[in-house]
């Protein structure tokens, strides 16, 4: 089954049935939602999970539709979904933070968000990585001192030197990381028009 991560029908059934299906991770999440959520406890057991690395065993699954997992800083929300229309416009499904319903519900001001959204979020994220065949990574002035573009990149990078897969779109900014050099580079939003 393909990744449905724009479908909420099951939110208000409890965030714990967010990601039914056959997702990689769907069953870590139910369990991790099960019960307790929001107390003391909630919080050990999603950071026991994420130390653990529980998601990092995942399987991805079988992917008949090409998913492009669209890393970015906050401040580039407009270029991002550029980009993911321009996919979309090309049959591809395109996974953008801010078009997440989940995550659109849990979001606020930096100060009024706690440790319980912070690991939300980070789950809700891995597990649209995990379930993304490609990540496109946008670089522009504001990407400098994020810590999320790196890990996003390099963690939907197969074990292979160089990844097709993994692309970075160059807008501005000072020089991107040598790493990007393992993946596709584009230097406009046009080569999106022959990317992934």
């Amino acid at each position: 089954m393909d990744f449905n991560w724009f479908d909420v029908e099951e939110l208000d059934q409890g965030l714990d049935k967010r990601f039914v299906g056959n997702y990689a991770g769907a069953d870590l999440w139910e369990e991790l939602f099960r019960n307790q959520f929001g107390t003391e406890a909630w919080i050990i057991t999603a950071q026991q999970m994420l130390a653990l690395n529980a998601f990092e065993s995942l399987r991805r699954p079988a992917k008949k539709q090409v998913t492009v997992f669209i890393s970015h800083r906050q401040n580039d929300v407009a270029l991002a979904r550029k980009a993911a229309e321009r996919l979309r416009r090309r049959g591809f499904d395109a996974w953008l933070d801010v078009e997440d319903p989940t995550l659109s519900q849990l979001s606020g001001p930096q100060h009024v968000r706690n440790l319980v959204t912070f690991l939300v979020t980070a789950v809700i994220i891995e597990i649209a990585l995990i379930n993304s065949t490609h990540v496109l990574a946008l670089f522009t002035t504001n990407t400098k001192g994020t810590m999320w573009v790196p890990y996003e990149y390099g963690r939907i990078k197969r074990d292979n030197i160089f990844a097709r897969q993994a692309g970075s779109l160059y807008l501005s900014g000072p020089p991107v990381p040598d790493y990007t050099l393992l993946g596709t580079q584009l230097r406009n939003m046009s080569e999106l028009n022959n990317w992934p």
